[in-house]
């Protein structure tokens, strides 16, 4: 699922955190897409995906 934020990639972030850690969902991985871009000299806009879940409840 993609949706755009109001707000800068990092606050984003940061938002999506508490809220995952507030639903008690487990947050597995923040993978850097940007960064690793970076590393590998290609040009990226700022991009973060999480990966977040309840293991136990299946989802």
């Amino acid at each position: 699922m993609t949706i755009a934020s109001a707000f800068p990639v990092e606050e984003t972030v940061a938002r999506l955190k508490r809220a995952i850690d507030e639903a008690e969902l487990r947050l597995f991985a923040v993978v850097d897409h940007s960064g690793g871009a970076h590393r590998a000299g290609l040009a990226m806009n700022d991009t973060k995906l999480l990966l977040f879940g309840n293991p136990r409840a299946g989802r």
